[in-house]
């Protein structure tokens, strides 16, 4: 500021003495020019080529802003027009997050319209048009969604909400062609590999849908619920491949991809039967005993239990009976081990241990399972026995204490089930059945108990 104002008056100096002298040496100055002759003074000659100077710079200056004036009036508009474009786009976010969709997608439009160049205004539009879609809400979605594939930044969204629209109308076809475009587009994608695995196990197409459900298992956090019914649907679809080489008589490919599933997951007791299935049906049922005395060993499962024992083909009575003792040593206590020992008992015919193992089972509480071998018992030694029918009618509305050790065999056929008979717009929200996710927390309380009870 001081260097300012010191510029200013050494400017103002330098002008003065500069008038003083022209005004003590005014000078002469003469023109001849066409006949005409002027004469005047050095200083009045040198004030009007200033006058005239300054004027020819002011016509200058005029001239470039009325020349430039349209553009920027132009660009003053455009100002605003984005300014006005900005204000639609923030209502629409606000209306987003308070549910307003009708609100949304009327600024949503507007903000579109005045920012055509925004990237940002497009995906809003997308954005919009998406949840109202999946709300249900009445809106020309598929032309809409078919402009977004126009434009880099928004083809994503309008593959996800054709897609989005295509399962709800139950056309597999063109929803598959939509989730290979929405796969090349975005490859690790958990939504289109969940997406793709599951079109593919639908169609039968296993082996696909194996190919995608393996990336799935890798793009997700294992520890996570994603990560879970990853692993779930992974193991889900690596038992149906197994299952399919088998039928087509590649029976040691079928062995091969089961055990290293199995090794992958070891509490899935659908691919642990299978494996010994396969093992048995190779004439090798010593090694299925050993997958299945493996697999109760971490999962105390009835149906592994009961399996092991039915692959005891020439298995002498007295031998049988110390093997099982052996294979249900890792949970003494459980209930499972308890109705397979009581099984063992009843088809040797040592009917006064199943019964005694039974009812000291049965004052822990009752259980479906537990009550049914008990009726089954009164049948065989009471034929007709009211008592055995009044045990079933118990069973029936008994609770399932073994669910906690499913294995996810319930889970396995639910998903199944579920995967052909539900329409296939659910295949956006195809989960892991509930019961897996009980059956695995209950598993880990057990087990940690188990741990602390060793340890006291």
């Amino acid at each position: 500021m001081l260097l300012r104002a010191f510029l200013f008056f050494i400017l103002v100096l330098a002008l003065g003495i500069g008038i003083d002298a022209l005004a003590e040496n005014p000078g002469a100055l003469s023109l001849e020019w066409y006949g005409w002759k002027v004469q005047t003074s050095a200083a009045f000659a040198l004030v009007a080529v200033g006058i005239l100077g300054i004027a020819v710079v002011m016509l200058t200056s005029l001239y470039i802003w009325l020349v430039n004036a349209p553009k920027r009036l132009h660009k003053h508009l455009a100002y605003k027009r984005q300014e006005k474009g900005f204000l639609a786009f923030n209502d629409a976010l606000q209306a987003l997050a308070i549910g307003e969709d009708d609100t949304a997608m009327k600024s949503a439009k507007e903000a579109h319209k005045l920012l055509p160049k925004m990237p940002l205004a497009d995906t809003l539009l997308a954005e919009v048009t998406s949840r109202k879609q999946a709300k249900g809400k009445s809106v020309e979605s598929t032309r809409e969604f078919r402009k977004f594939l126009e434009k880099p930044h928004t083809k994503i969204i309008g593959l996800r909400g054709l897609l989005g629209e295509s399962l709800e109308k139950g056309d597999s076809k063109q929803a598959l062609t939509y989730a290979l475009d929405f796969y090349r587009e975005k490859p690790k994608s958990p939504y289109i590999l969940n997406i793709l695995t599951h079109l593919y196990a639908r169609q039968q197409q296993v082996a696909e849908a194996l190919f995608y459900a393996e990336k799935y298992a890798k793009v997700t956090d294992k520890n996570a619920k994603d990560g879970e019914r990853a692993a779930f649907v992974l193991s889900c679809l690596q038992r149906l491949q197994a299952q399919q080489l088998a039928v087509s008589g590649k029976t040691d490919e079928a062995l091969k991809l089961a055990d290293k599933a199995l090794k992958q997951n070891p509490t899935f007791v659908p691919l642990a039967l299978q494996l010994a299935h396969l093992y048995d049906q190779q004439g090798k049922p010593e090694k299925g005993r050993k997958v299945l005395k493996a697999t109760y060993k971490d999962l105390p499962n009835l149906k592994v239990g009961r399996t092991w024992l039915a692959m005891h083909h020439n298995t002498k009575e007295s031998a049988l009976e110390k093997k099982v003792q052996k294979f249900i040593s890792a949970w003494p206590e459980q209930l499972s081990s308890q109705l397979l020992m009581a099984q063992f008992y009843l088809q040797t015919r040592k009917y006064t241990d199943a019964r005694k193992i039974m009812d000291e089972a049965l004052l822990k509480g009752e259980d479906r399972t537990l009550l049914q071998q008990m009726a089954e018992l009164e049948s065989i030694q009471q034929p007709n026995s009211p008592h055995a029918a009044k045990l079933l009618q118990k069973a029936l509305t008994a609770p399932d204490r073994l669910q906690a050790f499913d294995g996810q065999v319930a889970a396995f056929d639910t998903w199944r089930r579920t995967l052909v008979e539900s329409p296939l717009v659910h295949l956006q929200n195809l989960q892991m059945p509930t019961s897996l996710a009980t059956a695995l927390v209950t598993y880990e309380h057990e087990a940690a108990d188990k741990v602390s009870d060793k340890v006291n």
